[in-house]
């Protein structure tokens, strides 16, 4: 048992479960580690994670997108954009399913928070969000009993806002797009862009040098970014389930970290609250 208590336990607390996780990693079961605070709030260890190289605490490994985006190949940001687009629900007779509930599923509407937890680590925090959310299909068919069963849970939410580092992002989502083109990533830079298409992970990157840009708004054919190959190292395949059930049985280690967590579940609840609110101006304005 640990006890944290203000900064230093706060680094002590890191290092000990990066420990933790070099056992397990090492085909060794360590003891159950149990770690009691006292502090009301995430502050030290966050502070512990932004001076690792200081306090030798653990830091994250990041995916080749991450490390793109911290080594500054972008310049600033200016642009992020996400969408998810399927047409699972389109067919209005569809039976209903529990994610339509919204006593099970929450705020939590289609990918919200997946992607909500990637863009966190890749482009940081949102220091505000406006989001409008539309439901088509206002009940479906129980799959049991033919009843038509209310939904509460949008099928098509569309999000905006500022991230913390100044720019401006644009989400959306809906499971009601016909011959949609599938899930896509879209981060403009002052010095180029990241688009990453998500069925085929193909990841490209264009660079830009804007003092060289003669003539602003130039209308005119654009080709795409040059395709970045992704080291074998950084491939991966889907393993959310096999992690969550390994870090039960074998105790490794596990990632969002609980403040991750945190993070990114203020943002799906940001964006839930934005479209129960619906602060917007009607046309034509008065």
């Amino acid at each position: 048992m640990l006890f944290d208590v203000g900064l230093g336990a706060a680094a002590s607390a890191l290092a000990a479960v990066a420990w933790h996780a070099e056992l397990a990693r090492r085909g060794k079961r360590p003891r159950p580690l149990r770690i009691v605070s006292f502090e009301s709030d995430l502050a030290a260890p966050q502070f512990a994670i932004e001076q690792a190289a200081a306090l030798g605490c653990p830091r994250g490994h990041e995916t080749l997108l991450g490390e793109l985006l911290a080594a500054g190949e972008l310049g600033e940001l200016r642009l992020v954009r996400l969408q998810h687009l399927s047409d699972a629900q389109l067919n209005a007779q569809a039976p209903w399913h529990w994610r339509m509930d919204w006593d099970i599923s929450g705020y939590n509407v289609m990918t919200l928070g997946m992607y909500a937890e990637i863009l966190l680590r890749w482009v940081g925090k949102a220091r505000t969000v406006s989001a409008t959310g539309r439901l088509f299909s206002e009940s479906r068919p129980d799959p049991e009993t033919g009843a038509p069963r209310p939904v509460r849970i949008p099928e098509s939410v569309v999000a905006t806002g500022e991230l913390e580092n100044g720019a401006h992002f644009a989400y959306t989502w809906s499971a009601v797009a016909a011959h949609s083109p599938g899930d896509r990533i879209e981060i403009y830079g002052s010095k180029g862009a990241l688009i990453y298409d998500v069925p085929t992970h193909e990841i490209r990157l264009g660079k830009v040098e804007p003092g060289e840009i003669k003539r602003v708004g130039k209308v005119g054919p654009k080709e795409l970014p040059p395709v970045v190959e992704i080291p074998a190292a950084l491939r991966g395949d889907w393993r959310v389930e096999t992690d969550f059930v390994s870090a039960i049985r074998q105790g490794t280690p596990v990632f969002p970290s609980f403040a991750d967590g945190v993070d990114y579940m203020e943002f799906v609840e940001a964006v839930g609250r934005a479209m129960a609110q619906r602060p917007s101006l009607t046309l034509p304005p008065k």
